[in-house]
């Protein structure tokens, strides 16, 4: 949170930075953390700590403070599962809540103030294709503690949101690593480079990632949106209706190395589609030598 502070202290003057964490940051000095205005916080918690309610001033443990939570309403989101996109539907809970300290602590001076607690209970999923997809023993249930407004299913529901980005950030992260570009096998000798060389290849990762996930959203955008002139022109080289869909273009981009797509994976995942973007860049970077050549010429 420190560090938070420090580096986005200009952003957070004129926009929210919410800084979303895991169960690992269930810990009460992170909750009582100085935050620089405009710097929010969404936690997901695990410990069976004690809360106060403070309409009612009635002290419980977590598991029993979540059952008293009224119920807002249900939203939808996405997740991914065993290699596939799932489609959830949860029931929303949500008050303001005291988080309170240990027994070394009086509750009355150093309990929380200002954060709610939000509940987010898995009852129903489907696939990608429509199919089934809930299992009640392995539902997944959000508990999360923020310093964002949750008074409405719109508040709270936003608030999941936030923590259900998570996803996106690990399939970054996933990317930059082993799923694509293999940044933990940098062997520089000092932290300049590496910082450098992470910076530029963060920028390589996203675009996977934005690839990968958009033509999933929305197969039919338009692909020169995606692609720069040159890039396009390779792609309706090998397929003249690359032109006419993000669908069709990622498709001829997957044919560059052979992808052949299936019921099951009709799209390259992030590993193909770092290879076909390879693949698509030296085509392209030849042909821009070329272009540069020629009009010296």
């Amino acid at each position: 949170m420190q560090a938070v502070n420090e580096h986005l202290r200009q952003v957070a003057q004129s926009k929210k930075v919410v800084v979303v964490q895991d169960r690992e940051a269930d810990i009460f000095a992170f909750f009582k953390a100085h935050r620089e205005p405009g710097v929010e916080l969404v936690v997901r918690l695990y410990q069976n700590r004690k809360f106060e309610t403070p309409e009612t001033r009635t002290i419980a443990k977590l598991a029993d403070a979540v059952r008293g939570l009224p119920v807002l309403g249900t939203q939808q989101t996405q997740v991914r599962r065993q290699n596939r996109d799932v489609n959830l539907t949860l029931r929303i809970q949500a008050a303001p809540i005291h988080v309170l300290p240990g027994k070394d602590l009086s509750a009355q001076l150093h309990k929380t103030q200002g954060l709610s607690l939000v509940v987010a209970t898995e009852i129903a999923a489907t696939d990608e294709n429509g199919k089934d997809y809930f299992d009640e023993s392995k539902s997944a249930q959000w508990i999360l503690l923020t310093s964002l407004k949750a008074n409405d299913l719109s508040e709270a529901a936003r608030v999941v949101r936030c923590y259900s980005m998570r996803w996106a950030v690990e399939r970054f992260h996933f990317t930059c690593k082993t799923g694509a570009l293999q940044v933990e096998k940098f062997q520089f000798d000092d932290i300049h480079t590496t910082l450098n060389a992470l910076a530029f290849y963060s920028i390589i990762a996203w675009r996977i990632l934005f690839l990968t996930l958009s033509v999933r959203q929305n197969p039919m955008q338009d692909p020169e949106a995606y692609f720069d002139p040159i890039e396009m022109k390779v792609l309706c080289t090998h397929d003249p209706q690359a032109r006419s869909s993000l669908d069709m273009a990622i498709r001829t981009l997957g044919k560059l190395v052979n992808f052949v797509p299936t019921k099951k994976q009709p799209y390259p995942g992030i590993k193909i589609m770092a290879e076909a973007l390879r693949k698509l860049e030296d085509i392209a970077a030849f042909l821009r030598i070329l272009n540069e050549k020629t009009l010296q010429d």
